[in-house]
């Protein structure tokens, strides 16, 4: 081959490569937590365009996670991935593999018992679906973006949940941890496997069940988003002492049950968290940003069917600064530290673990508890449709 026409193909694969780097350098890597309810469902836009889709929630989910791909303009599934054998992540998929193109499948194991997973997996088999079984370790690129298989490993638990595929994908320096329902003793090994575990934001395994997240997983994770895929669910989910655990570490906590829908994008260097229901600004009065003694102290519980231990006052102003003094962070107990001309009055928060509420009181000069005489009554509710607040001046 002349030296010519050698000259003529590395022009056309350099030419090539750098239309696909522009066109791809500024494509965001999209996480969308779609809300199911007490069930998963994750979609990944990737910066090339592909869709991937782990876990689907109940089969009643299935027709919820279809509107939403659609009205986002996917046409079909390059990767869907099925964590485990569980209806409420699994059975959503039957109706995204009726309504669109699915290419291939990732599952934790060929075994299967429950009919939900049954007519899964007879379902890619009539849809013509290219089925993988995935390991700890196994790798899979999409350009820049990769995805390291941390679970399940050999030999398989006889608790599907610990069997759960987790999935860490990263795209620069942003990691997302997608956990299933992985729960204490696949994070051991997980744990002891030497992979990388850190990652920026993690889906929080089994719906925030204390079966799972245990502190030693969650300290080498590091988390600093955590996302909670959850619904009105008899098992207590999410538990407060997971709450506790991530804020332990630093996370800030959002849920569907109260976020709705959470989308997290990332162009590899920064992300941000976008949730469908903004939650309400609280205590900055005359919103120059803090909650101070121009203020009134604007006390907020949870709702009588969420877990109270929500309750999220601030340190007089965003401590979290993600702009909001805001209900849906793990403090079980603060303080608001705030100066009033002539004095300093100090605001407790303190939950009433036996009655399941929220009682404020003001702390005397001698640091002292003591009932304030305007507060005694501030235990507020979230009613069935909108909010209940109470102000209390810091005088």
């Amino acid at each position: 081959m002349s030296v010519k026409r050698w000259s003529l193909i590395i022009l056309s694969l350099v030419t090539f490569a750098c239309y696909t780097y522009v066109l791809y350098a500024d494509a965001p890597l999209v996480a969308t937590f779609i809300n199911v309810g007490q069930g998963d469902s994750c979609w990944l836009r990737l910066p090339n365009g592909d869709d991937v889709l782990v876990d689907g929630g109940e089969p009643q989910a299935g027709p919820t996670v279809v509107a939403y791909l659609q009205q986002q303009g996917v046409t079909d599934i390059d990767l869907m991935v099925a964590t485990h054998g569980d209806s409420d992540h699994i059975g959503g998929l039957l109706s995204v593999l009726d309504a669109m193109p699915v290419h291939e499948a990732w599952l934790d194991s060929q075994d299967c018992t429950t009919a939900t997973c049954l007519d899964l997996y007879q379902a890619f088999t009539d849809h013509g679906v290219v089925t993988a079984i995935v390991r700890m370790g196994e790798t899979h690129e999409w350009g820049a973006v990769t995805a390291l298989v941390l679970n399940p490993s050999e030999p398989l638990y006889a608790d599907k949940n610990e069997n759960s595929v987790v999935l860490r994908i990263g795209y620069g320096t942003v990691d997302l941890l997608l956990t299933g329902d992985a729960e204490t003793g696949a994070e051991g090994r997980m744990l002891s496997s030497g992979l990388p575990l850190s990652a920026e934001v993690l889906k929080v395994a089994h719906h925030g069940s204390n079966s799972s997240s245990s502190a030693s997983f969650l300290s080498a994770v590091g988390p600093q988003r955590a996302i909670i895929s959850v619904g009105p669910n008899s098992y207590g989910h999410p538990r407060a002492e997971v709450l506790q655990r991530l804020a332990d570490v630093g996370a800030i906590i959002y849920r569907t049950d109260i976020d709705g829908t959470i989308v997290v994008s990332t162009d590899g260097v920064t992300y941000t968290v976008v949730r469908e229901n903004q939650p309400t600004p609280l205590g900055d009065v005359n919103s120059d940003g803090l909650v101070d003694s121009t203020d009134a102290l604007i006390v907020l519980s949870a709702d009588a069917g969420m877990d109270t231990s929500q309750f999220c006052p601030m340190n007089c102003g965003d401590t979290n600064a993600d702009g909001f003094v805001c209900l849906g962070h793990p403090i079980l107990r603060c303080r608001y530290d705030c100066a009033v001309p002539g004095r300093t009055t100090r605001m407790s928060i303190q939950r009433d673990s036996a009655a399941g509420m929220h009682s404020l009181s003001r702390l005397g000069h001698n640091g002292q508890e003591r009932p304030d005489q305007q507060a005694r009554t501030a235990r507020v509710h979230v009613r069935a449709h909108g909010l209940a607040r109470r102000a209390v001046p810091l005088g």
